[in-house]
């Protein structure tokens, strides 16, 4: 088990011989406030992922992954307390990342999709987000890195706008 600190709590992980988390428990102060559950195939691959909070109301959700004999494309089926509240499909690149996305209501209607480009180091460069049919995004956001490639800004340019900036110490 690994334990990490917070502000307002800790977290609770458990790994797998492999190095694949299993299961992480959120607790603010003595309270278990969400649960996270993985399983994987026999290949490696997420297959479920489960998770359940209790903030102001217990919810459970559980994500469903069907991949496509290569592993190339995914469909996730997405459940709330045991109802079919959505789905997606997921297209990876050779290096298992999520290179578009689409998200649909249970219905079929879409309801929103992303496309992403990584860099020659897998780093995440940019990410068109659209939350439309329109062929334009309706807004990126871009990464960059420094030179010993650790990620120093995250630029959202939707509606305002907002930068993050991250810093290190040596």
């Amino acid at each position: 088990n690994i334990m990490e600190t917070t502000q307002y709590g800790y977290y609770d992980r458990t790994y797998d011989e492999a190095g694949r988390i299993l299961r992480q428990l959120y607790f603010s102060g003595d309270e278990c406030v969400s649960e996270y559950y993985y399983t994987y195939n026999e290949d490696g691959y997420l297959i479920e992922r489960t998770e359940t909070t209790r903030y102001s109301e217990e919810k459970t959700y559980i994500y469903k992954i069907s991949y496509y004999p290569d592993y190339s494309n995914a469909v996730i089926d997405a459940y709330l307390n045991g109802e079919k509240i959505g789905f997606s499909e997921e297209s990876y690149n050779a290096d298992g990342q999520v290179i578009f996305y689409k998200n649909y209501e249970a219905n079929g209607k879409l309801i929103s999709t992303c496309e992403s480009t990584y860099d020659a180091e897998g780093r995440l460069l940019l990410e068109e987000k659209s939350f439309s049919r329109d062929t334009q995004p309706d807004f990126d956001v871009i990464y960059t890195y420094d030179e010993n490639g650790l990620l120093v800004s995250v630029d959202a340019d939707y509606y305002y706008g907002h930068i993050v900036e991250y810093t290190y110490e040596a």
